[in-house]
């Protein structure tokens, strides 16, 4: 989140931002698909264990899912951020993925798909996001061509980003978890 913009704002030609990006996009989406098919691979281990019904699963799954594309437009947010243009990202991370998960949430209730309406609508808004926040990208910059990526100073700013942030935001839930683990959910 922090080293896309950092680093494409500081690079000199398109080619060193466009493998700033393309090197954080195929990064983000391997450990993203990575963490999402663990998730995937534990639920259905203990599926009985620790959900009541199918539909429950299966928005486990949608949200899932969504992992990769939602971390793969906060990605090009932060691309467009590097070109600090504020407009595109607003557009897609602040209006367009939030009210749009809104809305479908909305439509598909209405339209009764029960319990799975938020999944679809995460899903759903998460792919239109990712897509969007490209869309808006290439206007800034052409995503094809030649790319210079200089990966490990993007990794060695990232890396100790991604685990305080881990850290943080792991201390500020333990207790949820922690509930969640020792509890029955009817408790």
């Amino acid at each position: 989140g922090q080293g896309v913009p950092r680093y494409v704002s500081r690079s000199d030609t398109e080619a060193e931002k466009r493998g700033v990006w393309l090197f954080s996009l195929l990064f983000v989406l391997t450990i993203s698909s990575i963490v999402a098919l663990l998730i995937v691979i534990v639920l259905f281990s203990r599926v009985e264990r620790i959900i009541d019904s199918a539909q429950a699963f299966m928005l486990l799954l949608f949200f899932a899912a969504s992992i990769p594309f939602f971390a793969g437009m906060r990605t090009g947010v932060g691309a467009i951020r590097g070109f600090e243009n504020t407009i595109y990202r607003t557009y897609t991370k602040h209006i367009a993925y939030p009210t749009g998960r809104i809305l479908l949430l909305i439509t598909f209730v209405f339209l009764e798909f029960g319990v799975l309406s938020a999944g679809y609508a995460y899903f759903v808004s998460s792919v239109a996001a990712f897509i969007l926040s490209h869309i808006y990208l290439s206007k800034l910059m052409a995503l094809s061509g030649s790319f210079n990526s200089n990966y490990r100073e993007i990794l060695s700013f990232s890396l100790p980003l991604v685990v305080s942030t881990f850290t943080f935001r792991l201390l500020t839930e333990i207790d949820t978890l922690m509930i969640g683990y020792f509890l029955s959910s009817t408790q």
